[in-house]
């Protein structure tokens, strides 16, 4: 409820930059004594520059005086004058609050140098950083220093106080924690009469909060509410708050003065002043004010418990109900007031006779009134409830205990049918059917005759499923023999229910392996009632168990499934999957795979074997693969559903075969737009290639590039980094394609991760990422291609964005490349290109990156062109280039080579 404490900001009152009057002054006098003197000499030349700066200083031409003072310093680096041409520098750098780089040039200047605002100056850049170590040890030379004025004296003063309270915030040893508060809590005690009262009265507050001093710390609250208008609820109510244990009443009254106001803090303070009047046992009182803060109370559990027990204590248990009830309801309620919230809920249920309440109190009365009219009619409804809720054990007990006390009960008959069906549904089949024979006995009239025939063929279906196989013959003939006898009386079944019961004697017969009996049977069904998917399905099922040729079994087993309304998919499908594969593989016939395929994956949210996911997923990769463009997304989907299931299977082996199925999902999440899915399971492989060291694996290296790749697109670029630099660092001592590929992608990432200022010549990070790029190219393999190419352009870019003269640079640096790449008494060229008859691919691609090349530097001649005010020359350029870029275009690029083009594109079209 306490809120936290925030940072309160400072300022150094007059602009920094109008000091250094006095030094100006000099510079200006030493610059008069100098106007007849040598132009040659030193001092002269000194004197005249330094009074341009000041000029510039006293015009408030500050960026200019910037330039002068840096170039000046670059020129006189032992000028006399340096120190106050540092506190100048620091002074512009403050009022640019670019605090890093004035504390840099304070802290240049000597200590014995420094002048007292820059003394200040420098507390106040470290203050603004947050650097509290380095402001404790600045600000005592402020405050001790004889200049220093009382406007200042008060700023540091509160800037140190502040960097002790924030200090102090930070440390976990109690008693040191406690030494600093105290510290910083003499210092803002001395700012009370200044202009900082307000915030010193806050941070003073807080501190006694943490050293547990809650009278202080709300009777500082209260004086901050006098003091501070604009914020005086947010201190009466902290205040309250801290009163609520120490104060109740005091409490209560701040706390009813800010829901007056009617602001932020209104609703929470009249959450806690119910809350303190229902502590306080205040229930009249606590209504009365429920109702006057209406406006004000939020939806909250707590309120509506307050007011039910509130209600219940004043005499008004059927509004108290309602409230009990919401509590109840309510989501993510407070454990410690449910039991009092429940016991109250049973009294008001006693005194309004609302039954539905009194159901889990009902134990209590079966034992205490047993022969009590109304325990009889609470058994009673809980039997019901039971059986809503489905408790068919508790449903059976207790219509039991309500037989035994009341043998004669009105509701005897429905109690024993309902007994047998209570055991039916917890799978006691004996107890049942000898429940249903008493009740056909005792009760042949019954309304519930033709239902308790029903039950007891079913039972006795289900007692011959789960009997043991020396048993089932005899189980089998007493569900015959009721099946007979029912089906023999006279309006027990409609037509309709009497097919069902034929329809069972069926399948009895199959269950029981009588196969040929049971066809038999099915199809003198079909002549009586026609066929149905149930029909198709019982046929099929009986031909495969009798060896009927497998095309023809699917026949049936298609029809099955043809039907819309049909609930067999799963094993229709499953069958169908067997028979069309083994016929696909007798006659090779691709439509056959095609259609086992089809009905294994309609069964893919089933449990499938391993062997036949796996053989799916690469089926539907194959498909993918050599698909047409509007069938590929297709197999792709089924594909990567399929391999997600391979990989879910919970008895997947960890074994080499494992890298192709995860590799092969991932491209299906490139080329499906999932990439986010790709890194967890990138990071599962690598880590089990790792464990299982012993496992001969292929791909790891592969492996660990698509990872780092997939952390970089989702911009995990540290992880990315870190994976790479393992290829990287795994590859230092053999040659790897996947290692020189990440050493280029880190080179691209780290570059695109640097600040602008700090992509500048002579940058240690820009001269790693250069000479990783170069080595890359520099290990050019025709067959690795366009890996190298790609490096070489990435190092142009590189190179060109760190130049102050880029269009140049970059057209220098593809001339070069294209001789590096191409030039035949190069031995190096000669040794790349001494395979190309061997990848013939890889040498199309190379001839296409050298033909960008030549229009890259046609367009970065074009743009010289423009820059230059040869209009005629860039036109013509501009014209040829883009004509020959989407020559080359139209051909069908690779990916990197396509973007490239695009973008060279854009560059010509914006010279427009």
């Amino acid at each position: 409820m306490y809120r936290e404490y925030n940072l309160k900001k400072i300022q150094v009152g007059e602009n920094c930059v109008k000091r250094n009057t006095l030094f100006l002054s000099s510079i200006a006098l030493l610059a008069l004594s100098c106007l007849h003197a040598d132009p040659d000499d030193p001092v002269f030349r000194e004197s005249i520059e330094l009074r341009q700066i000041a000029d510039y200083w006293k015009e408030q031409e500050y960026t200019l005086a910037k330039e002068r003072i840096y170039q000046f310093l670059e020129t006189y680096p032992t000028t006399v004058f340096k120190e106050q041409l540092y506190a100048m520098l620091a002074d512009l750098f403050v009022k640019e609050k670019n605090y890093l780089a004035a504390i840099n040039f304070y802290q240049k200047i000597p200590l014995e140098k420094k002048s007292q605002t820059s003394f200040f100056h420098h507390v106040y850049c470290l203050y603004q950083l947050g650097l509290w170590k380095e402001v404790i040890a600045q600000a005592p030379h402020v405050m001790k220093h004889a200049s220093t004025t009382k406007e200042q004296l008060d700023t540091t003063r509160f800037a140190f106080a502040e960097a002790l309270m924030q200090t102090a915030l930070k440390i976990e040893d109690s008693s040191h924690k406690k030494e600093v508060l105290l510290q910083a809590e003499s210092e803002y005690k001395r700012l009370l009469s200044t202009r900082y009262v307000c915030d010193s009265l806050y941070s003073l507050a807080h501190i006694n909060v943490l050293l547990e001093n809650p009278i202080q710390a709300a009777n500082l609250y209260l004086m901050l509410a006098e003091k501070d208008s604009e914020n005086k609820e947010q201190y009466l109510f902290q205040a309250g708050y801290l009163q609520m244990k120490i104060d109740p009443n005091k409490a209560i009254e701040n706390l009813e003065k800010v829901c007056a106001l009617k602001k932020e803090k209104g609703s929470q303070a009249a959450h806690l002043l119910l809350q303190i009047l229902f502590q306080q046992k205040e229930y009249s009182k606590l209504l009365i004010m429920r109702e006057k803060l209406s406006d004000l109370i939020v939806s909250d559990p707590l309120i509506s418990y307050y007011t039910g027990k509130s209600l219940y204590q004043t005499n008004n248990p059927d509004q108290a109900i309602f409230f009990l009830v919401q509590f109840l309801e309510s989501p993510n309620i407070d454990t410690s007031y449910e039991k009092s919230a429940i016991i109250t809920l049973i009294s008001c249920a006693k005194i309004t006779k609302n039954w539905s309440l009194l159901e889990k109190n009902l134990e209590y009365l079966t034992h205490s009134f047993t022969q009590d009219t109304q325990t009889l009619d609470l058994i009673l409804m809980y039997i019901q409830l039971c059986k809503q809720d489905k408790n068919w054990r508790k449903m059976a007990e207790y219509a039991q205990k309500l037989l035994e006390l009341s043998p004669d009960h009105p509701q005897k008959e429905t109690l024993i049918y309902e007994q047998a069906l209570c055991a039916i549904h917890e799978q006691n089949l004996s107890q049942a059917i000898q429940k249903i024979l008493v009740f056909l006995e005792d009760f042949p009239h019954s309304i519930y005759t033709k239902q308790a025939w029903r039950q007891l063929l079913n039972c006795c279906m289900q007692d011959v499923k789960q009997s043991p196989l020396d048993l089932s013959s005899t189980k089998q003939a007493v569900f015959i023999t009721y099946a007979t006898k029912a089906l023999e009386k006279e309006g027990l079944f409609s037509d309709e229910e009497k097919q069902k019961m034929y329809w069972l004697l069926i399948q009895s017969l199959f269950e029981q392996k009588q196969y040929q009996k049971s066809l038999d049977a099915c199809e003198k069904y079909v002549e009586q009632y026609g066929s149905s998917s149930d029909t198709y399905l019982f046929t099929a099922l009986c031909q495969e168990h009798l060896h009927i040729e497998a095309l023809q079994i699917a026949e049936n087993f298609e029809k099955a499934l043809a039907d819309p309304k049909s609930a067999h998919g799963r094993i229709c499908n499953r069958k169908l999957y067997n028979l069309y594969l083994s016929a696909a593989q007798e006659n090779l016939s691709e439509a056959l795979f095609l259609k086992a395929a089809n009905c294994l994956f309609a069964n893919i949210d089933e449990p499938v074997e391993l062997n036949n996911l796996d053989w799916l997923a690469h089926f539907y990769y194959q498909q993918f693969a050599v698909a047409e463009k509007e069938k590929k997304h297709f197999y792709a989907k089924r594909a990567k559903i399929s391999f997600e299931k391979l990989l879910d299977h919970s008895a997947l082996p960890v074994e080499s075969w494992l890298e192709l199925a995860v590799l092969k999902l991932c491209a299906l999440y490139d080329y499906l737009g999932e990439k986010i899915k790709k890194a967890p399971l990138l990071s599962f492989l690598a880590q089990k290639q790792k464990e299982l060291s012993s496992i001969e694996w292929k791909w790891q290296r592969r492996v660990l590039f698509e990872l780092a790749t997939s952390y970089q697109e989702q911009k995990r670029y540290e992880e990315a980094i870190k994976v790479y630099d393992n290829l990287i660092d795994s590859s230092k001592h053999v040659s790897s394609y996947y290692g020189s590929a990440a050493l280029l992608e880190k080179a691209r990432l780290q570059f695109s991760l640097l600040p602008s200022q700090e992509r500048q010549e002579g940058s240690t990070d820009v001269i790693a990422i250069c000479d990783a790029l170069k080595e890359v190219q520099i290990r050019k393999k025709l067959l690795s291609e366009p890996l190298h190419l790609e490096a070489a352009l990435e190092y142009i870019e590189v190179k060109t964005c760190i130049s102050s003269n880029p269009l140049e640079k970059k057209l220098e640096l593809l001339l070069q490349m294209r001789d590096d790449f191409s030039l035949a008494e190069d031995l190096s060229v000669q040794h790349y290109l001494s395979t190309q008859d061997l990848f013939p691919d890889k040498m199309h691609l190379y001839q296409d990156y050298l033909s960008f090349i030549d229009l890259e530097i046609i367009s970065i001649k074009a743009q010289l062109a423009r820059k230059n005010q040869r209009k005629n020359i860039y036109q013509k350029l501009k014209k040829h280039a883009l004509a020959r870029l989407d020559e080359l275009e139209a051909k069908g690029l690779h990916d990197s080579l396509q973007m490239r083009v695009q973008l060279s594109k854009e560059a010509l079209q914006d010279i427009l």
